[in-house]
Order: C-alpha cells, then sequence, then structure tokens
C-alpha cells in the first residue's frame, strides 16, 4: 500500500528494456477482488 513493490517491480521491468506504460502504474487503484465475495455453496 505504500508504493514500495510498485517502485521494485517498476525498476525490474526498466531493467528488462522492455518497453513499460507508464500510464497503468500510477492514480487511483481499485481492487479486483469484491470485498466479501460469495462462498462456495454459501447462501
Amino acid at each position: 500500500m505504500d508504493g514500495t513493490a510498485v517502485t521494485f517491480t517498476l525498476a525490474a521491468l526498466h531493467a528488462t528494456d522492455y518497453r513499460v506504460d507508464m500510464e497503468f502504474w500510477y492514480g487511483e487503484a481499485e481492487s479486483c477482488c469484491p470485498p466479501n465475495p460469495p462462498q462456495p455453496g454459501g447462501k
């Protein structure tokens, strides 16, 4: 949550010389998972 993982990951990606789309790495983020996902067989 403090950005450490993003900083580390971006450094690793840049070291590969692959193109990195920076527009996707910063800004407001949303979780891809709902806060209370339904449980299998749950009610």
